[in-house]
């Protein structure tokens, strides 16, 4: 009995929608582990990392891969403390709490909107693209026909 009081108690403290979903709302390009532990939050250039969000079974975190201009955190993020050491995660992270998950939703916005943007394909891009390509198709000619040569030679 009293292993189910300690669930009953447990759900009951659960938020109705779980931190993480509320903090991706809306959000693009976020890759989430298949298991929903990690959510890896992109700037809109698709290329750069600007934040992860790890799910726990106790607890939801979120790490800033830089850490957010003072002006940010005065504004969108009043009241949240950043704290951690890691060489990879340098804007550290906090804990997402009932109190606090508006305030860092508000500020996890504000880091993307400042990310770098993402940028139309240039004319310059599609020429270097058709170079690869040229190069590539060059490179699989050359080995095809050294395969040849080295069939024939062995036949």
């Amino acid at each position: 009995m009293a292993d189910n009081d300690k669930n009953e108690t447990a759900v009951e403290e659960t938020p109705s929608t779980p931190y993480h979903e509320t903090l991706l709302e809306g959000i693009a390009n976020v890759k989430s582990r298949e298991d929903g532990s990690v959510h890896t939050i992109h700037a809109p250039d698709g290329k750069t990392t600007l934040a992860e969000i790890c799910v726990g079974k106790r607890a939801t975190r979120i790490n800033f891969r830089q850490v957010p201009s003072i002006n940010m955190m005065k504004k969108e993020g009043k009241g949240i403390e950043l704290v951690g050491k890691s060489k990879t995660w340098l804007g550290q992270g906090t804990k997402v709490t009932d109190e606090n998950v508006g305030q860092i939703r508000t500020l996890l916005l504000a880091v993307i909107a400042k990310g770098p943007k993402a940028t139309e394909p240039t004319a310059a891009d599609a020429a270097d693209l058709l170079k690869k390509q040229e190069e590539e198709a060059e490179a699989e000619r050359v080995r095809l026909a050294e395969a040849q040569e080295l069939e024939t030679a062995n036949a």
